[in-house]
């Protein structure tokens, strides 16, 4: 998962201070500006320009392969699109940028020495994957095929997952893939969100007995959610 912006040094420091997430650098790696941020001393998220000319500032959900070359093949094969790759990182592994049939755009992951980021589902850290697009039924198909992905649906909603468990979810909506993150307290998180600049796309509104959620514009443009009690 990674944040592509037009100011990487303000987005640092907007999500460190929200999320209490370090910066850590690697000068073996650097790469354009490009940061890996980490909470409790495992990686989290990166932070960097964009990959393609034109992109807006936006979070790029990553998920794992064992072969990037024949993913993205498959994703073209289904009605995708490569934007940029299979492309090598060094020693740490291979990504492939792609788009799905209806242009939302996520990244493939061959991992070799970095296998991804370390923390999932604790305060501070991604929970959630969900893609907002204009037409499920045409794209969920596409991910089972494409990616091996399972897939829950009710009328409103398609819970996606893998080894039995849900990771993310497809609804009808606009805007493409965006993390949701999780936190201790939505309200106070959101409301600093906006006390850094950010702008509330969604209110805190109650999705379960047990779960709430938030969607913000971080200050770059880059769409999140934030989910919690």
């Amino acid at each position: 998962m990674e944040l592509h912006t037009t100011d990487p040094a303000a987005s640092i420091e907007f999500y460190a201070g929200l999320f209490g997430w370090e910066p850590a650098p690697d000068p073996e790696h650097a790469s354009g500006g490009y940061t890996p941020l980490t909470l409790g001393g495992k990686t989290v998220s990166a932070i960097g320009p964009a990959y393609v000319a034109g992109q807006q500032p936006q979070w790029v959900v990553s998920f794992a392969t064992d072969d990037a070359a024949a993913s993205a093949k498959a994703v073209a094969e289904l009605g995708g699109r490569t934007l940029l790759g299979p492309q090598r990182v060094f020693d740490l592994g291979t990504f492939v940028f792609v788009a799905d049939p209806l242009g939302a755009t996520f990244t493939l992951w061959q991992p070799d020495a970095f296998p991804g980021f370390g923390v999932w589902g604790r305060p501070g850290s991604m929970g959630w994957a969900e893609l907002s697009t204009p037409d499920p039924d045409r794209v969920i198909g596409f991910y089972a095929d494409a990616l091996g992905w399972s897939v829950d649906r009710d009328p409103h909603y398609a819970h996606v997952g893998l080894g039995g468990e849900h990771f993310g979810g497809i609804a009808r909506g606009e805007g493409g893939w965006k993390p949701y993150f999780e936190v201790a307290e939505l309200d106070a998180t959101a409301a600093a969100a906006v006390g850094r600049g950010a702008e509330t796309l969604v209110e805190p509104v109650a999705v379960g007995e047990a779960r709430r959620v938030a969607v913000l514009r971080d200050p770059q443009g880059a769409v999140f959610g934030l989910f919690g009690k």
